[in-house]
C-alpha cells in the first residue's frame, strides 16, 4: 500500500508515526538507503506514517558517516525530498506530541536478516521458506534468477513510490552528462567494487579489473563511438582501468 496516496489529515488521525533513523554507522550510502527502504515496507505492513530523519548518531556502531552539521541535521534531506510530501510541516516537537515509534536495534536486525518481505541486494538472511540464503545460494554457488528478480521488483516499487531526488542533484547529473557523455553514441557503465566486499557475509569475492576487460573490449568493438563510464570505490582499480 503506497502511504503517499493518503491525505495528511487521514494519516495523522489514523496512523502513528514511524521515525526512520540511521541503522548502522558502518553502512555505505546504498546500504543506508536499503535500511530506510526496509522500514518503509514495515510502515506499509504495519500502517504507520514514515518520516525519515537520519541524524548524526546511528542505532548501532557509531555515527552516520555522511552526516555534516554544516549541511543540516538530517542526512536524508541532503539528497532527497521527504518520503511523505507534507512531512516538513511536522517538526520534532510536534512529532513528540503524537504517537511516534522508533524501531529498536533488535527489530531493525530482524528486518535486515529475517523478514522475507524486505529487500535483499545479495545472498544474506533468510528467504520466505526460512532457509539461510548464504547456505542455500551463496556457498552453493547458485545463481537464483528468481531471487534477484523478486528483490529488484520490490526495490523498484519502493524507491519509485517514496524516493525523490532533489532537483539540484538531478541538475548536477544532467550537467555532467551534457559535458562529458552526451556526444557518445552510447555509454557503457562499469561498476567495480573493490574495497568493502566481505565474502563470508554473502556479498561475494572482489572481482578484479582484468576480468572486465574482455567484456569492455567486445562492447567497444561493436560500438566504436561509445564511451565508458567507470564507477568504483577503489583508487587502485581506477588507475588500472
Amino acid at each position: 500500500q503506497n502511504l503517499g496516496t493518503y491525505s495528511q489529515t487521514f494519516l495523522l488521525e489514523t496512523f502513528p508515526i514511524l521515525l526512520i533513523q540511521t541503522f548502522n554507522g558502518l553502512d555505505g550510502f546504498f546500504a543506508m538507503m536499503l535500511n530506510v527502504a526496509h522500514q518503509l515496507v514495515w510502515c506499509e505492513r504495519n500502517l504507520h506514517t514514515p518520516i525519515v530523519f537520519l541524524g548524526k548518531k546511528a542505532v548501532r556502531k557509531g555515527n552516520n558517516k555522511y552526516y555534516d552539521a554544516t549541511v543540516g541535521e538530517n542526512v536524508w534531506s541532503y539528497f532527497f525530498e521527504p518520503v511523505i510530501s507534507w512531512a516538513p510541516e511536522l517538526n520534532m516537537a510536534e512529532m513528540n506530541q503524537r504517537r511516534v515509534k522508533v524501531l529498536t536495534e533488535d527489530e531493525l536486525m530482524e528486518l535486515h536478516n529475517n523478514k522475507p518481505w524486505t529487500i535483499r541486494a545479495y545472498y544474506y538472511g533468510r528467504d520466505s521458506n526460512g532457509n539461510d540464503n548464504r547456505q542455500t545460494r551463496y556457498f552453493a554457488n547458485n545463481y537464483d534468477d528468481g531471487f534477484f528478480s523478486q528483490n529488484r521488483k520490490l526495490g523498484n516499487r519502493v524507491f519509485h513510490q517514496y524516493v525523490q531526488v532533489k532537483i539540484f542533484m538531478i541538475n548536477l547529473v544532467d550537467n555532467f552528462w551534457d559535458t562529458y557523455l552526451r556526444s557518445a553514441t552510447s555509454v557503457l557503465g562499469v561498476h567495480i567494487r573493490g574495497t568493502d566486499k566481505i565474502a563470508s557475509s554473502g556479498s561475494g569475492r572482489v572481482v578484479e579489473p582484468d576480468e572486465y576487460f574482455d567484456y569492455i573490449d567486445s562492447f567497444l568493438v561493436a560500438h566504436p563511438e561509445s564511451l565508458v563510464f567507470l564507477a568504483t570505490d577503489s583508487e587502485a582499480f581506477s588507475k588500472i582501468m
